[in-house]
């Protein structure tokens, strides 16, 4: 790996259908990012979606490129790795988080 790209907090806190964050990967020239989600205890259940488009203010539907449905017992951390070159990304939740809050983040190296 070389220099570090980007390493962004995504969702702080979030627990709400639609709480969103957006991390503009435009002209950082990656190839591969890593995305943590992270489920604080007492979560029960929760999903967070990974989605790409080719703007930052794109206002339609973003492309889905993964799904994370939190299962087993929090706290826990879920790790994805995304191949592909996206100008934005964004993590979104799109079930609630029950019983606590989910915190994500987004790295890459060039």
């Amino acid at each position: 790996m070389g220099e570090p790209a980007i390493a962004q907090r995504m969702l702080s806190g979030a627990s709400q259908v639609n709480d969103a964050q957006v991390a503009d990967c435009s002209r950082l020239g990656v190839f591969q990012t890593t995305h943590t989600i992270k489920w604080d205890t007492p979560v029960t259940t929760g999903t967070v979606v990974i989605e790409a488009a080719d703007d930052v203010a794109y206002a339609g539907t973003w492309a889905l490129l993964q799904t994370v449905t939190f299962s087993g017992t929090a706290p826990k951390q879920d790790v994805v790795k995304v191949d592909g070159s996206y100008p934005a990304l964004r993590h979104r939740v799109t079930a609630p988080v029950l019983d606590g809050s989910v915190t994500s983040r987004i790295d890459a190296s060039t």
